[in-house]
């Protein structure tokens, strides 16, 4: 009965430590537009331009390049095709700071509005997005979002339709897991900007919860060194 007891104890230490599985992700256009609890700005460390590929920053005054940014003309799938794209694809992105944020927008190297889709890609994971969008003219959108070891894009579900004036946030939120990227992909009029990008970083196990698990994986080797000295068979099967 004690054994029992110590292995129901240290399993239930490992539910409460263990995040949930259940994973919910809900996408809604908010009219505020303040920032979440990271803004993302351009990149001082590679500023790079016109390019397929840019990079955004996390840190301040932007001196870091932890956000990548990737353009093209169609929905890309997965993480790998949005990091292996080469100058065939069209859709070139400009990068410019502002108050602190990224402005991402159709880049002039081609000369053509031809951006459909971007992905936001930061070297971090994280739970909540929120960004303004601008398109050329009124034209509808989707969100597809790439969970942390998904295999690839999934649709959030909802079309959104918006004007060329770009005053509505939209806000990507995820229970019961993380977000690896977002990809926003435009079915209507190309893309002008993308602007006011936040995130809520995935948030690191406190130290209490890292207790419970220790403790949880102490019980639990307790249980098997009791059932060793009980059955001296087992120690022999080794």
């Amino acid at each position: 009965m004690n054994t029992f007891r110590t292995a129901l104890l240290a399993a239930t230490m490992l539910a409460f430590a263990t995040p949930s599985l259940a994973q919910v992700v809900t996408v809604t256009d908010v009219t505020t537009g303040t920032p979440l609890s990271t803004k993302i700005d351009e990149s001082s460390t590679n500023s790079d331009n016109d390019k397929i590929q840019v990079y955004g920053s996390t840190a301040a005054a932007g001196a870091s390049a932890d956000v990548k940014f990737t353009g093209g003309n169609t929905l890309l799938t997965n993480e790998a095709a949005a990091t292996t794209l080469g100058s065939s694809v069209a859709g070139d992105l400009d990068i410019t700071p502002g108050g602190g944020f990224a402005f991402v927008s159709d880049g002039p190297a081609d000369g053509t509005n031809n951006l459909y889709a971007v992905i936001i890609n930061p070297d971090s994971l994280f739970t909540d997005m929120k960004f303004a969008l601008q398109l050329t003219g009124e034209g509808t959108f989707d969100i597809y979002y790439l969970l942390q070891g998904g295999a690839g894009f999934v649709n959030a579900g909802t079309t959104f339709t918006t004007d060329n004036k770009g005053n509505t946030n939209y806000l990507v939120d995820v229970t019961g897991g993380y977000f690896d990227a977002i990809q926003i992909f435009s079915s209507g009029a190309s893309i002008f900007e993308l602007k006011q990008i936040s995130m809520n970083l995935a948030a690191v196990p406190e130290p209490a919860s890292w207790a419970t698990m220790l403790l949880g994986f102490a019980g639990i080797g307790v249980v098997m060194r009791r059932r060793r000295r009980r059955n001296p068979a087992l120690m022999q099967i080794a």
